[in-house]
C-alpha cells in the first residue's frame, strides 16, 4: 500500500493549529527500514512562502516480516513452529530455544539421557523407562 496522509495536498490553512496524520502500511514479505521526507510549503495569500515554511519532516519505519518463515522453521526442532516475533513454539515435551531438549518426567535418573519425552537412555549398568533399577551382573 502506498503510504497515506490526513490533509489534503493543497488548500487553506485554518486559523488554529492543525493535527494529521500520516499512514506508512508495511507490506510484503520483506523486512526493512523505509526512510522519506515530507516538505510542507504554507504560502500567504498573494503566494508568497510564510517565513518559516518550507517545513522539512524526515519519517522512518521499520519493518518486520509477519507470517510463515521458512527459514525460521527449519531452525525449530521437534516440530517446532516460529510465531510472529521469530521464536519456536514448542510441542508439549520438548523445550528450549529451537525445541531441541526433550523433557522426562520424572527426570531420568542415575546419569541417564532424555533422548524423548518420556524416554531416557539409560547408561551403562542400569535399566527402566527412567533408568531408576540396576542391572544385575549375578542373580539378585
Amino acid at each position: 500500500k502506498p503510504p497515506t496522509i490526513s490533509i489534503k495536498t493543497s488548500g487553506r490553512v485554518p486559523k488554529n493549529a492543525k493535527e494529521f496524520s500520516v499512514a506508512l502500511p508495511c507490506s510484503g514479505n520483506v523486512s526493512g527500514i523505509a526512510v522519506f521526507s515530507i516538505g510542507l510549503l504554507i504560502q500567504s495569500r498573494k503566494g508568497k512562502p510564510v517565513p518559516g515554511t518550507p517545513l522539512r519532516i524526515k519519517l522512518r519505519k521499520e519493518c518486520a516480516h509477519r507470517g510463515p518463515d521458512p527459514e525460521c522453521d527449519k531452525k525449530c526442532a521437534n516440530r517446532g513452529v516460529c510465531n510472529e516475533d521469530k521464536i519456536c513454539v514448542c510441542p508439549e515435551g520438548y523445550m528450549g530455544q529451537y525445541c531441541q531438549t526433550a523433557l522426562c518426567y520424572p527426570q531420568c535418573m542415575n546419569g541417564g539421557n532424555c533422548t524423548a519425552p518420556g524416554n531416557c537412555s539409560c547408561p551403562l549398568g542400569y535399566q527402566g523407562r527412567h533408568c531408576e533399577g540396576g542391572i544385575c551382573s549375578e542373580k539378585c
